[in-house]
């Protein structure tokens, strides 16, 4: 009889042992919670986007002027932000070397013009040979050559404006030895128009086209919006900086414009672009253009990875493509990748 009672003891031990282990078996197997999120649709659509660049205000024509020849700067005779005139001599290089070299070769010019009519005549009379009034017909035209030269240097050993205009740059000073084609003045004419010179990445230029609009504001006069249009674009990147340079010239007119004057551009291109738009809520983490979002698939949030393009207000423009697909909006920052959503939007 106790035999059979303690079979029955141990027998309901097991049993209760069992269900607990099945409570606690149950307990983890509990499926997580479904999360509630509202969600748009991945919007293409056409937009002009406008390209940002920063550029400085110059003459359209400017002419960097120097020496033809190295020496030593004897006078200048202007200075910074001073006007010119066409012809007006604006510096000149110490002269007695330059004046050698032209002495020289008049010298040298005239000795060979002696001896090449007296060789002429002296062939004439079959006295001299053919190849001796030859050769002195060589080196009177190496004489006439370097003559050339030597007044061409001691001409361009002055340098004079070739424009009516305004001294934007002086390099140099009086008695600093200077190479030639060294740039000694930088100047613009007053009677060209007013250009912005900025700098746009290849991704940038590829939008745009010569006769552009464009908006412009300056720095230095705060609420006024001025216009203007791409003038140029250059077809090869600058080899130092890789980047095109390009040029916006201005509509308007201002007295206070300055050479130098610091300006934002907006400028908006003539075709638009197909583009892809997701809310910015959506955004739920990134690092620089790379940004996250979670799409609607089978009932689960689906982290996907996009390149943003741009933020335009309250929305975000994509490069990638997404299209086709749902985006979590409300709610997004609280998911996990895979976790089980319902979509309630307002319309449902």
């Amino acid at each position: 009889m106790r035999r059979n009672q303690f079979i029955y003891v141990i027998g309901v031990i097991c049993f209760i042992a069992s269900c607990n282990s099945g409570d606690k078996a149950n307990r983890q197997k509990k499926p997580e919670q479904v999360k509630y999120v509202k969600s748009a649709p991945v919007v293409e659509r056409a937009y002009v986007l406008p390209v940002y660049a920063f550029g400085k205000l110059a003459a359209q024509e400017e002419s960097k002027l120097s020496f033809k020849t190295g020496g030593i700067i004897h006078s200048i005779y202007v200075n910074e932000g001073q006007k010119v005139h066409k012809g007006q001599i604006l510096a000149t290089l110490h002269k007695k070397e330059i004046n050698a070299q032209v002495a020289r070769s008049k010298a040298n010019f005239e000795k060979w013009e002696r001896d090449l009519k007296r060789l002429e005549r002296l062939y004439e009379e079959k006295v001299a040979t053919l190849e001796s009034y030859q050769n002195a017909k060589t080196q009177y035209d190496v004489a006439v050559s370097n003559l050339e030269i030597a007044e061409f240097n001691h001409k361009y050993s002055t340098i004079v404006s070739p424009v009516d205009g305004k001294v934007l740059r002086k390099f140099a000073e009086e008695n600093e030895l200077t190479e030639p084609g060294s740039p000694i003045f930088l100047v613009g004419n007053t009677a060209s128009q007013m250009v912005i010179k900025a700098a746009l990445t290849d991704k940038e230029v590829v939008n745009l086209q010569e006769g552009d609009s464009a908006s412009v504001l300056f720095d230095a006069l705060p609420g006024m919006d001025f216009h203007g249009k791409v003038l140029l674009i250059n077809n090869a990147p600058d080899m130092r900086s890789g980047l095109y340079e390009t040029e916006i010239i201005l509509k308007d007119h201002h007295t206070g414009l300055r050479n130098g004057f610091f300006a934002k551009v907006q400028i908006y291109p003539s075709e638009s672009n197909v583009y892809r738009f997701i809310p910015i809520e959506s955004l739920v983490g990134g690092h620089k253009k790379k940004g996250f979002v979670y799409a609607v698939e089978d009932h689960k949030a689906v982290k996907i990875e996009i390149d943003i393009h741009s933020i335009l207000k309250d929305q975000l423009i994509v490069r990638n493509d997404i299209g086709g697909v749902e985006i979590v909006t409300e709610g997004a920052q609280y998911l996990d990748p895979n976790d089980e959503i319902i979509v309630v939007n307002n319309n449902d």
